[in-house]
């Protein structure tokens, strides 16, 4: 991963997403995933939760229960082609 800091300077770094374990969030079971940058001045860690649910994925940043969630991505998937199209603005 390579970050502009200023118009003169190029830092390298490295950013590593994995799992760290599961959270039950209001009766779901929900994946934690840590996402850590590091040789890059001002990142910092950041965790999330995402949840499988029958019409997607979801994602929400806290384990409080009133904390909002959007999906991420919707499922089933569709793709231009068997019957779908699709049109750029």
């Amino acid at each position: 991963m390579k970050v502009l800091i200023s118009l003169v300077e190029v830092v390298e770094g490295t950013k590593i997403v994995r799992e760290d374990g599961t959270a039950n969030i209001n009766g779901n079971t929900c994946h934690k995933i840590l996402a850590t940058i590091d040789e890059i001045p001002g990142a910092s860690s950041h965790l999330s939760y995402l949840r499988l649910a029958a019409d997607g994925i979801y994602s929400c940043q806290s384990t409080d229960p009133k904390a909002p969630e959007s999906l991420e991505l919707p499922q089933p998937l569709r793709s231009a082609g068997n019957g779908h199209s699709c049109r750029a603005p």
